[in-house]
């Protein structure tokens, strides 16, 4: 993490994404990968920071069809779930009938736009972490217009946010383990990293035990409780 752009991204008092590509060639068959790493630590360190609130999603962890939360509809649902649960005092007068049953029926961009209105109507002076890791999952023929809905979604509210903050920042960090082919059609150039083979040492020993140790605990918590966390929040918001 002592890449000079994501420290840039880090530390910046204002709205900004970053998506970090991996060198990985293969074909990746592994849930994590030494990105996975970087994304459960930035969310360890984000959830010790008072004013910054990580929302997080670990693609590899629901890329089968009959996961609950597969594709990246699952990721909107996951983060409006996640946002609900900070039990902030949310305006949701803009919530119609209409609107409800499309969120219901799980519609991808009005999804994202309940997340939006959400986010936006806080009050607080925080800074909201989507943490996105292994979107290259999601990146098949069955799943890549929903990506880019989802993707297209949050950097626009980044865009958007940049012009007026209304007193909340979004970051978004998103991890690819090699190169994401959606990224150009959602992300500008300047929010591309690319991450050396051997960020996460060389595949063998302890790196990989480290590895493992250190993400075990976030993404374990998140493989359990993701249906439970959205079904909480969804009562919460109607």
């Amino acid at each position: 993490m002592q890449q000079s752009r994501f420290q840039q991204w880090f530390k910046a008092d204002a709205s900004q994404m970053l998506v970090v590509d991996g060198m990985e060639k293969s074909t990746c068959t592994a849930t994590a990968s030494p990105l996975t790493y970087l994304a459960a630590l930035l969310t360890q360190t984000l959830e010790s920071l008072p004013a910054a609130v990580p929302l997080t999603f670990f693609c590899g962890l629901h890329a089968k069809p009959e996961d609950n939360l597969e594709g990246a509809q699952g990721i909107i649902r996951c983060f409006v779930s996640q946002l609900l649960l900070q039990n902030w005092d949310f305006d949701c007068a803009f919530i119609d009938r209409n609107e409800v049953e499309r969120v219901y029926t799980h519609e991808t961009s009005q999804l994202c736009k309940l997340f939006e209105r959400l986010l936006i109507s806080t009050l607080n002076n925080m800074t909201i972490f989507c943490i996105i890791d292994g979107i290259s999952w999601f990146e098949n023929n069955e799943r890549c217009m929903n990506v880019r809905i989802v993707m297209l979604s949050l950097r626009q509210l980044v865009d958007k946010l940049q012009q007026n903050s209304r007193g909340v920042n979004l970051k978004v960090f998103v991890t690819s383990p090699k190169r994401s082919r959606s990224a150009d059609s959602w992300s500008v150039p300047g929010d591309r990293l690319v991450m050396p083979a051997d960020v996460g040492g060389n595949g063998q020993g302890s790196n990989v035990l480290h590895m493992t140790g250190a993400t075990q605990r976030i993404m374990g918590s998140q493989r359990g409780n993701e249906p439970e966390q959205w079904a909480v929040g969804a009562q919460m918001a109607y």
